[in-house]
């Protein structure tokens, strides 16, 4: 029985469905709810000796988590709470930080086809969340 579920959304058409999953496991559990949003960034390095610039994607407005929260709170009857971070890495933020931080027990994040090159490399975020994590992790594909 899980008590404290963590799923890690970013703007991307996987979104609803990994939401839609963790609503279902929390009521099914009476479990709480924590939605993980990452503002993910990265250094872009100019080749011509230009001060780097800090680019951050994949970002929520506040406005768009409060729908969020105020949604989904109402679909569990519990409040959700929404967990924000600033990384480079997505995986270590969710394993180390928000998931120890608060008892997580199941973490749910999705995988999608798309392949970055820093991916080919160092593996995909999803990935990742399951080599590193302490809890169970349940992975949804994407379809497309």
């Amino acid at each position: 029985m899980y008590k404290n579920i963590l799923v890690s959304i970013q703007k991307d058409l996987l979104m609803d469905k990994l939401l839609d999953q963790a609503v279902e496991l929390a009521n099914l559990h009476q479990a709480n709810l924590y939605i993980a949003h990452i503002n993910e960034y990265v250094v872009n390095t100019p080749s011509n000796f230009d001060t780097p610039q800090t680019i951050v994607i994949n970002t929520f407005s506040e406005v768009e988590l409060s729908m969020i929260k105020e949604k989904y709170s109402k679909l569990i009857q519990k409040d959700v709470e929404i967990l924000t971070s600033n990384a480079r890495t997505v995986s270590n933020t969710v394993t180390h930080n928000l998931a120890t931080d608060n008892n997580i027990d199941l973490i749910i994040c999705g995988s999608n086809k798309k392949i970055h090159l820093n991916e080919r490399v160092l593996g995909s975020t999803a990935s990742n969340i399951v080599k590193n994590s302490l809890c169970d992790v349940f992975i949804i594909k994407d379809d497309k």
